[in-house]
């Protein structure tokens, strides 16, 4: 799959990624989207299959449930550790408040 090197150059320009980072974060995006169209379908086939035997059941909660607690984790930790390369390389210092500044006695 060749990437998009439009929404790469977005990502570049936005976050201030350098291009192994944009290209990594698309990447990321693009897993993300796949791995919820995939357990979307699923709970789809499900929700009919269920609806043709007659059998009760909540696929579409339990698909929402699996993504938000075994998936999604995954997915904020590898992003966040992109921020932190960027945060890290845009203020080396730090970044945050910082002490508070003192004043001199008059």
């Amino acid at each position: 799959m060749e990437p998009n090197r439009e929404n790469i150059e977005d990502l570049m320009r936005r976050y201030g990624y350098e291009e192994d980072e944009a290209e990594a974060a698309y990447y990321l995006r693009e897993a993300w989207n796949r791995f919820t169209r995939m357990y979307q379908e699923e709970a789809a086939f499900d929700a009919e299959l269920e609806g043709i035997l007659g059998v009760g059941g909540f696929p579409r909660t339990w698909m929402q449930m699996y993504l938000m607690s075994n998936v999604h984790p995954h997915f904020q930790a590898l992003s966040s550790l992109l921020a932190k390369r960027v945060l890290g390389r845009n203020y080396p210092g730090g970044w945050g408040p910082g002490a508070a500044p003192t004043q001199e006695p008059e």
